[in-house]
């Protein structure tokens, strides 16, 4: 009996893992990671991330037996392929956990105006951030993303119109000292002297979030792979450098 009810369990797992799975976009995700694998020098997974959603919802009156459709906000994970492009990883780094990891988001106002009460973000950082971008700020703060569409060989003639704000996210260690000053609690930082695995986002001169990262063991939520790995770094070779002394023989004799 107790290995049925086991057996049941973990089938209603499944299907619960396989859900969230389906609506977090986990296999589109993980089609475009295989893209960047072959033809750029490797791909990267992201996941999950909290995001709030909208999503609809049947309501039960208990009382009268009705049954009613609404919309409702919830906290989804989700999953991402994140371009080589936007990542940096730190010197010396050979995989995503033994260094600082900064990746580079893009967002329109709609969803940095939806990380408001979610945990760990600083809700009045988040208006000062809409609104030095109404007013104008935050545009190309990084650096020039004209540069970056055409090397990813996209449309730049809407270029002038885009209206995305660049944020920096940031995973490594951070000192205890500067956390406790940003906010944190004591029992989150108990020793100021000692460094800490965090996770910050910074847009322009504003800190929207600093959390202690989730990961017991200090993990980083990617996953990065390579076409061919090369030992002692972080890059590997895709597709078109493993193939590139024998397409350039097959070149010369047609």
């Amino acid at each position: 009996l107790e290995i049925e009810v086991a057996r049941e369990k973990a089938g209603q797992m499944k299907l619960k893992i396989e859900d969230q799975f389906v609506e977090g976009h986990y296999y589109d995700a993980l089609n475009d990671m295989i893209y960047n694998i072959v033809v750029l020098k490797a791909g990267f997974l992201k996941g999950p991330i909290l995001r709030k959603k909208k999503v609809r919802k049947l309501f039960v009156n208990e009382k009268t037996r009705s049954a009613s459709t609404g919309v409702t906000e919830e906290i989804i994970p989700e999953y991402d392929s994140r371009s080589p492009f936007d990542i940096f990883p730190g010197p010396g780094a050979t995989n995503v956990n033994d260094a600082y990891l900064i990746d580079r988001l893009t967002m329109t106002r709609t969803e940095i105006q939806s990380l408001i009460g979610l945990p760990g973000f600083d809700e009045v950082a988040i208006r000062d951030v809409l609104k030095e971008y109404g007013e104008g700020g935050l545009r190309e703060w990084t650096w020039d993303e004209q540069e970056r569409l055409e090397a990813e060989g996209r449309d730049t003639s809407t270029y002038h119109e885009w209206d995305k704000i660049d944020c920096l996210e940031f995973w490594g260690a951070g000192p205890g000292r500067l956390l406790r000053e940003w906010g944190m609690k004591e029992e989150e930082i108990p020793d100021v002297d000692l460094d800490y695995n965090v996770c910050a986002w910074l847009i322009g001169n504003h800190v929207l979030k600093v959390m202690l990262n989730p990961d017991p063991l200090g993990n980083k939520p990617y996953y990065k792979a390579s076409f061919v790995e090369e030992p002692g770094n972080f890059w590997g070779l895709g597709l078109p450098e493993t193939i590139a002394d024998a397409q350039t023989v097959c070149n010369a004799v047609s």
